[in-house]
């Protein structure tokens, strides 16, 4: 599942609504995810995210931030000999 984090208090509400709910209609399985306030703000998201997640490992990328397409390949392997693992990684990671 690719969740959409959306805290906004503009027009982006929309915006995101309608991408979501055209990538939902192509089969993704994405959703737009909203609170029903900004506590905690980024990281308050996030919790509330992870609440609702049933997976075994989470990437959490910033809006502007394309990832390569073999990103799971070269960096889940470290969960092989790690129980938890916490990375950043910049650029082309």
């Amino acid at each position: 599942m690719y969740p959409v984090l959306d805290d906004s208090d503009d027009e982006t509400y929309d915006i995101l609504k309608s991408l979501v709910a055209d990538y939902q209609k192509e089969g993704f399985d994405i959703l737009h995810v909203r609170r029903g306030n900004r506590k905690g703000y980024k990281a308050g998201a996030l919790r509330h995210a992870m609440s609702l997640l049933k997976v075994i490992l989470v990437a959490i990328f910033d809006a502007d931030f394309i990832p390569p397409r073999d990103f799971s390949k070269r960096h889940c392997h470290i969960l092989q000999t790690r129980n938890r693992f916490c990375g950043n990684c910049r650029g082309s990671c």
